[in-house]
């Protein structure tokens, strides 16, 4: 009996340890794995994130980069722009020392619980060149809508060509607003002396 005792006790003791080794080297692995998780989905998190930014910003009808192209296409395609300025036309904004030319100028503000857009870019065409001014307010459904939108030649005399001009229809839009330039809704070009 003593012998078999004596052999039986040292086998416990081995099966325990292993079993204390095992849990501990399975919560150590599980950590780990949980770590790793926590890392790709916090990766995958902000992937989405700036994939959501970038969307918003360049494909949003709201964002600065669609109103340009929007109101760039609308001054391509009236025939009194193409005239003035000479085909082909190009846009652009800001220009730095550089000659880089960046984003085009914009502000966004919020005026009774209103959002507006005033917008600046310039036109160059074969003859001459022009300043886009213009003004956007968030509608009832939710998309901009045009509170007025003109492009004023460069060069001596400055000619206004006005597209577009919702300032004077108080139902469309919110009054009170004043702009760069006040032009009678009636005439559709100035001169200014």
């Amino acid at each position: 009996f003593s012998d078999e005792k004596s052999s039986i006790v040292p086998k416990t003791e081995r099966e325990s340890s292993e079993v204390s080794t095992s849990i501990r080297e399975t919560v150590k692995e599980t950590t780990k794995t949980t770590f790793y998780s926590l890392v790709i989905i916090a990766g995958i998190g902000v992937t989405a994130l700036l994939f959501y930014a970038v969307f918003r910003e360049l494909f949003s009808s709201k964002s600065p980069n669609s109103v340009y192209s929007k109101a760039f296409e609308k001054c391509v395609q009236d025939t009194r722009v193409q005239d003035a300025l000479g085909e082909p036309i190009k846009g652009h904004g800001e220009t730095t020392r550089r000659g880089r030319r960046r984003h085009v100028s914009h502000i966004t503000y919020i005026k009774d619980n209103v959002e507006h857009m005033r917008m600046q870019f310039y036109l160059k065409g074969a003859r001459k060149c022009g300043t886009v001014h213009l003004e956007v307010i968030e509608g009832s459904n939710g998309s901009y809508q045009y509170r007025y939108i003109f492009v004023q030649m460069d060069e001596y005399p400055h000619k206004v060509i006005v597209l577009e001009d919702n300032r004077h229809d108080r139902t469309a839009l919110t009054p009170g607003i004043s702009t760069p330039l006040d032009v009678e809704p009636s005439s559709p070009t100035l001169n200014l002396s």
